[in-house]
Order: C-alpha cells, then sequence, then structure tokens
C-alpha cells in the first residue's frame, strides 16, 4: 500500500491537497507484472502531510474493521461446526 499525494492551486480553501492509496493490482494477470490500482477513496485537506495521514488512518480503519469481520466469520464457523457435531 502507498499513497499518492498532490496539491491543487485551483482547489477550495482547506481542500488544496489530495491522497490516494496505491494498492497491489486485484487480477493476477496484472499483479504478475507489478502493476498498481487506485483506492476509489480521495481525502482531501489543507496540506499533503494531512491528506496521506488521513489515507493512513482511513485504511488502518478498514483493516481493522476486516480482520474483526475475519474473526467473526472464524466464531460463526466454528459454531456451526459445533451444532453439526452434536
Amino acid at each position: 500500500m502507498r499513497v499518492v499525494t498532490w496539491t491543487s492551486t485551483n482547489a477550495p480553501t482547506g481542500n488544496e491537497a489530495c491522497a490516494r492509496i496505491l494498492l497491489p493490482a486485484m487480477s493476477p494477470k496484472a499483479r504478475k507484472k507489478g502493476k498498481e490500482e487506485y483506492h476509489p477513496v480521495v481525502f482531501f485537506a489543507a496540506t499533503a502531510a494531512e491528506a496521506e495521514s488521513k489515507a493512513r488512518h482511513w485504511w488502518a480503519a478498514e483493516q481493522a474493521r476486516a480482520e474483526a469481520r475475519r474473526v467473526q466469520a472464524e466464531k460463526a464457523a466454528e459454531r456451526i461446526r459445533a451444532r453439526k457435531a452434536a
């Protein structure tokens, strides 16, 4: 995961800097070539550092939510297995 930032001179005040997250490509063929894809979410802030910080915090929160969903699915699968065994 990489964060790309840029600034705009004609953006509204407080939104001059933008940040986007670059991720490895989803398709195996493109991933093999080392291609990257932009995540659709764009982060705006007054400075590039703030925009990058917003992007990194958002990504960390997304990763934590995905991990929580994975753990919950594992618990549900375990309950189903226990029910079938009984």
